[in-house]
């Protein structure tokens, strides 16, 4: 018989710690999907600065809170 070695315990820490994946989200993936999640070359994670950025110029909209508001 061959012996084909799969990652399939380092994928599952990966999917676990690093991507806060349950168990079994992990598990319902398909190869396809968990390939493109891990490639080399996928989209990066946004760093902190550039959420920052994000975050200054689409601020999110506060509504009035009625229990602040003035009653006159």
């Amino acid at each position: 018989m061959h012996d084909t070695h799969w990652p399939f315990d380092a994928w599952l820490k990966l999917a676990v710690r690093g991507f806060r994946l349950s168990p079994a989200a992990f598990w319902n993936m398909t190869l396809r999907d968990w390939l493109a999640l891990t490639r080399a070359g996928a989209v990066p994670i946004m760093d902190a600065d550039t959420l920052s950025a994000l975050c200054l110029q689409f601020p999110d909209e506060v509504k009035d809170d009625p229990d602040k508001s003035q009653h006159g």
